[in-house]
């Protein structure tokens, strides 16, 4: 939690290939032969904010989601899917 700042942004590694669902989406790890289900929100967070700070995301989404936002960046450190830069 402590890499999320204005001056921190992330970047989803080049081996972390996103597919987009009607429903769902997914992470490929082409190199750890992995898949993931992802939800399509933050299928559109990681598209739309790659390269950009955890603050642009909160200021964008609000407070009020700021919960669920830190619960995606976890998942993704987690799995290492995201570095920040």
């Amino acid at each position: 939690m402590n890499q999320k700042s204005t001056i921190n942004k992330f970047k989803l590694f080049a081996n972390c290939v996103l597919v987009k669902g009607a429903r769902r989406s997914l992470i490929c790890d082409l190199q750890r032969g992995e898949i993931k289900l992802i939800p399509n929100g933050l299928y559109d967070i990681l598209v739309e904010y790659n390269g950009k700070s955890y603050d642009n995301i909160i200021e964008d989404y609000g407070e009020e989601n700021k919960s669920v936002i830190n619960e995606y960046f976890d998942f993704l450190e987690e799995n290492e899917f995201i570095f920040w830069t």
